[in-house]
């Protein structure tokens, strides 16, 4: 059985910027966002219930199939 199905996409995107604070110290601020453009992935899925159709439905929110979640990084090095 080869079940035609939309295939999953998903870009993350992050900027950094790099700020020298002493000798090796440094600050670390980032900006990443996961499943940026928010796209919905949907799973292939058969039998139903007592049905024997065939479908799509839409993924849970964890992994690769996550919504989109943004999130702020601050980190110190030395």
């Amino acid at each position: 059985i080869t079940i035609d199905s939309p295939w999953v996409k998903n870009v993350d995107l992050s900027i950094v910027k790099l700020v020298p604070i002493t000798g090796r110290v440094r600050a670390e601020f980032r900006l990443e966002m996961l499943n940026a453009f928010n796209v919905v992935n949907f799973n292939p899925i058969s039998g139903v219930g007592s049905t024997t159709g065939t479908g799509y439905e839409v993924t849970g929110l964890t992994g690769a199939t996550a919504a989109r979640i943004t999130q702020l990084v601050g980190r110190v090095s030395w």
